[in-house]
């Protein structure tokens, strides 16, 4: 029999630390890197072949990293500063307990490749703060997802691939 994992939540507190960087190259260029890396204790309810699923105490974690180029360009109001670059996205869960049936294991990695174009407008509101906006279009390259499910003494895997889709992101500091 196949195992279907379906109607999953996760709840808990994801502890993490966001890193950006930028270098000023020539000409008004610049280089731009954004990391990021969160990690928690989860708990998890799902559905499973019928069975109710409550898994306490799993392993959650997130890492992602986007390297960022683009230019500034100076207008009387502020600064337009369009960029591009490329994203990749880990997220790893590993969850595991007992059901009605015995022991339970899912482990479900996810990637995602995608390209990040976007466009920074910053103007200052006074000698000594600006407010910057931020808005960006990610293009999904391309996502994987790995699931490996182990209950009642049997096993199954999936790999699962994506190949469109796309995010929006809006920021203003």
């Amino acid at each position: 029999d196949e195992y279907r994992l379906t109607g999953t939540e996760l709840d808990g507190v994801k502890i993490g630390v966001d890193y950006t960087t930028t270098m000023a190259l020539q000409n008004d260029w610049f280089f731009k890197i954004n990391g990021r890396l969160a990690y928690g204790q989860v708990d998890a309810s799902a559905e499973a072949n019928g069975y109710s699923l409550n898994l306490d105490d799993n392993s959650d974690l997130y890492y992602e990293i986007r390297p960022l180029l683009g230019k500034d360009f100076f207008i009387t109001q502020g600064i337009l500063a369009p960029y591009i670059g490329f994203g990749y996205r880990h997220l790893r869960n590993e969850l595991s307990g007992n059901d009605e049936t015995g022991a339970f294991d899912f482990d479900r990695t996810s990637q995602y490749y995608y390209l990040p174009v976007g466009l920074i407008y910053r103007a200052a509101l006074d000698s000594q703060s600006q407010l910057e906006t931020t808005l960006e279009y990610d293009y999904l390259i391309r996502g994987e997802q790995d699931s490996d499910i182990s209950a009642d003494g049997s096993s199954d895997s999936s790999e699962n691939t994506q190949n469109n889709g796309y995010g929006i992101k809006f920021s203003s500091l």
